[in-house]
């Protein structure tokens, strides 16, 4: 909808509510990974010593595949 010459159009507070939510839904997700991803990486057999490393090679990664996917998805559905 246009607003009318001379009015203020107003603002979407449902929409903006619904997109605040879902940007602070996203670092609690990212975030939840953590307290679980040593012993995933133990789990693997790696040797103790290489825990921290692949731990943060791992959540790098993800991270990455999330910036990479997000752009991918915003073209595809750009249309």
């Amino acid at each position: 909808k246009m607003a009318k010459p001379g009015k203020i159009p107003k603002l979407p507070v449902q929409q903006l509510v619904i997109l605040a939510l879902c940007r602070l839904a996203d670092p609690i997700s990212f975030s939840s990974v953590f307290p679980y991803l040593p012993e995933m990486i133990e789990s693997f057999n790696v040797p103790e010593n290489e825990v921290g490393r692949w731990a943060g090679i791992t959540s790098a990664v993800f991270s990455l595949s999330q910036a990479i996917t997000g752009v991918l998805l915003h073209l595809e559905n750009e249309d």
